[in-house]
């Protein structure tokens, strides 16, 4: 049976928060032209509040918005109004073209560059249930718009000064928010030190709204100095050797990872970790055996692809590098960071026309970061010099 071309008729529709896919007057119209009304602030008569998808829906001063507080009022009331979120608003309307800009899932390099967090710290964040990865594909975490948006509209209460307790508050009422057919708003455990907004891990790690760990010594007795012959098992120096990375310690951290390898079996993620703190120590040679290790253990380690590449490259190994990222692709060919730098690595090969089509599936994924701006910079470059 076709859907009906007036799926909205006779239903009366607020919006409240900040919309991703369109601007207020654009939704306005939609709900006119698809038979339904507006209404500027919930009233007992209204069937849907759509919450926008760009940020949590705050208030600057860290507030319910106002129509948010409204329609939950109205429901404890007893009217028969439902709280939607913006995708869903969309689908009803038959717009599933408007969901692909809020619904395109982003690497853990990509939520990282937006977020300005290192790598290791979200892969921590994953690890201990703080941020849930929309899907994960050979060891690949992809997120979805509303966890990069509530992670950065955490950052921005924050820094922007609104007092903790507001914060605070206001999470718990999102948290108990049942937005119809999607999520919870909000996945993020919170708690409140000296002063301070923290983000408490499962696995009992501490992180500030920036995503700097904070070792907890109250907790796990981490103080004294690392003692490289000490008895314990694989595991816990796994443990040590992340909470060192996440913290920036590399040092530390390549001590604690090579007592990783020695203390039993080899682990891809172990390598491929310490590949990474050992090229932020300079030790790029170094890194690119622990980059190919982890790829001996796991060929299908899409991310130790697209790391060892990036090695070769800064070597000037640019064919191995090209045959790294292609490997990279040829496992997920969605992977957009292999196909921006890919791309980069090809035009500073003077190979321009190998590189357009890297960038332009890059753009198809990310049209807006400032990776995205480059690589139309580049293609307009392209087009003008062909």
């Amino acid at each position: 049976m076709p859907a009906s071309t007036e799926p909205l008729r006779g239903k009366e529709v607020s919006f409240t928060g900040r919309l991703a896919a369109m601007t207020r007057r654009e939704a306005m119209d939609l709900v006119g032209a698809h038979g339904g009304r507006f209404a500027e602030v919930p009233r007992p008569e209204t069937d849907y509040v759509v919450i926008g998808e760009e940020g949590w829906p705050l208030q600057a001063d860290g507030r319910l918005t106002r129509k948010l507080s409204r329609a939950k009022e109205l429901q404890q009331e007893g009217a028969s109004l439902a709280i939607i979120g913006e995708e869903v608003f969309l689908r009803m309307l038959g717009l599933d073209e408007r969901c692909e800009q809020i619904s395109g899932l982003y690497t853990t390099g990509h939520l990282g560059r937006i977020l300005g967090l290192r790598g290791s710290t979200l892969r921590a964040w994953v690890r201990a249930g703080l941020i849930e990865p929309a899907r994960m594909h050979h060891r690949l975490a992809y997120f979805d718009f509303r966890q990069i948006a509530g992670a950065k509209a955490l950052c921005d209460l924050v820094h922007a000064g609104v007092a903790i307790p507001r914060i605070r508050k206001s999470i718990v009422q999102l948290r108990a928010l049942r937005v119809a057919g999607e999520r919870p708003l909000i996945q993020l455990a919170l708690i409140e030190r000296d002063g301070e907004l923290l983000a408490r891990l499962q696995g009992g790690g501490l992180v500030e709204p920036n995503g700097q760990r904070i070792f907890d010594f109250s907790d796990r007795d981490r103080a004294e100095p690392l003692d490289i012959g000490e008895r314990i098992g694989q595991a816990e120096w796994f443990d040590r050797a992340l909470d060192f990375e996440e913290a920036g310690s590399f040092l530390d951290a390549d001590r604690a990872y090579e007592a990783v390898h020695r203390s039993g079996p080899p682990m891809p993620e172990a390598c491929f970790n310490h590949g990474n703190v050992l090229y932020a120590l300079g030790k790029k040679e170094d890194a690119l055996a622990r980059f190919r290790q982890a790829l001996g253990l796991d060929p299908e380690y899409v991310e130790a692809w697209n790391n060892l590449a990036n090695v070769l490259a800064e070597l000037g190994r640019i064919d191995d590098a090209v045959t790294a990222y292609r490997q990279a692709l040829a496992i997920e060919p969605l992977y957009a960071d292999a196909h921006y730098n890919l791309a980069e690595t090809l035009y500073q090969a003077g190979d321009l026309e190998a590189a357009a089509p890297h960038w332009r599936a890059y753009l198809k994924q990310d049209p807006r970061s400032a990776w995205a701006r480059e690589a139309v910079q580049r293609l307009a470059l392209l087009e003008k010099t062909s």
